[in-house]
């Protein structure tokens, strides 16, 4: 049992526009239990905390939250709100808020901190107009001291945070981009293999695991490894479809598609896989790619979709 701000809990409960009753509901409680949780007349759990957690839509990773007053909880909003921002690339709005962010309170938090570290780093690079001017040894070493002492040829040995994991996809892709194919590969391969090692989190299983599948399948595909490509990229859609995850569909299919056109060329196989990316990337809104999707069948395999 816990005893934090009864203020806290109300707020949270009012950010869902749900009703004392309502909330009780979905808690699994009593309305009078809740009524007396928000009076501060009774402690709440950790699992009616981490309940109401999922259903404002924060990452239960974030329970340490429950320590904060009214005044941090809306910088700690700001902070996921950021956090969505940079993940979403978009680029303004990121901008914006980070500076927002950096100046409020929960900055001082040291998990808070070491995100905001980590954004400002991803803001000043990827965020360049000039890409050219990028220098990508500076970002490294910057992303390295964000890591502590964590070796970058060890990476299965260690027990890594969710942040860990995103600050080590982009130490990948910075690799990628300075033509290091071969690390940037490896890197990837590590953080899969130490996530089988360890427990992880239902939101890493939705969310890393099959964005890290599906990139080092898109790795290989550019060295032309396409058997190695294809086994990453079924185990990428496994996982996704296990999970319920569907961000990553639409580029896994169009690996698979490419994969088959040059393993098999098998044209039924590859049309559906890149029909499947298609439709995938519109159900999800992700029309910029399904427009891209659209574009490469014609343009690559010469099939109009």
């Amino acid at each position: 049992m816990m005893n934090i701000n009864p203020e806290l809990i109300k707020k949270m409960r009012i950010d869902l526009k749900l009703t004392q009753e309502k909330i009780a509901e979905k808690l699994g409680v009593s309305d009078k239990h809740y009524q007396r949780i928000e009076k501060g007349e009774k402690p709440i759990n950790i699992w009616e905390f981490t309940t109401m957690m999922e259903l404002v839509g924060f990452p239960t990773s974030d329970f340490w939250l429950l320590y904060l007053d009214t005044k941090e909880y809306e910088g700690y909003k700001l902070y996921q709100k950021t956090q969505k921002f940079f993940d979403t690339n978009r680029k303004e709005d990121s901008i914006k808020l980070l500076e927002e962010l950096e100046k409020n309170p929960i900055a001082n938090n040291k998990i808070v901190n070491k995100s905001i570290k980590h954004m400002r780093i991803f803001s000043d690079f990827y965020f360049c107009h000039d890409k050219k001017t990028v220098n990508y040894d500076e970002m490294i070493s910057r992303l390295k001291e964000t890591l502590g002492d964590i070796n970058l040829y060890r990476i299965d040995q260690y027990h890594l945070t969710y942040a860990e994991i995103k600050i080590l996809n982009h130490i990948s892709a910075v690799y990628l981009q300075q033509g290091n194919d071969i690390e940037a590969i490896e890197i990837l391969k590590q953080i899969v293999t130490n996530r089988k090692k360890f427990k992880i989190s239902f939101q890493e299983e939705i969310e890393i695991i099959p964005l890290l599948l599906c990139n080092i399948s898109s790795m290989l595909i550019q060295k032309e490894e396409f058997e190695e490509a294809y086994e990453y990229a079924n185990q990428a859609l496994k996982i996704s479809n296990e999970v319920g995850a569907s961000f990553e569909l639409p580029e896994i299919y169009l690996n698979l598609a490419k994969c088959v056109n040059i393993l098999e060329y098998d044209f039924e196989k590859v049309k559906t896989f890149l029909l499947r990316a298609f439709y995938c990337a519109e159900a999800i809104g992700r029309f910029s790619v399904a427009q891209t999707i659209f574009e490469t069948a014609q343009k690559d395999f010469e099939i109009k979709l």
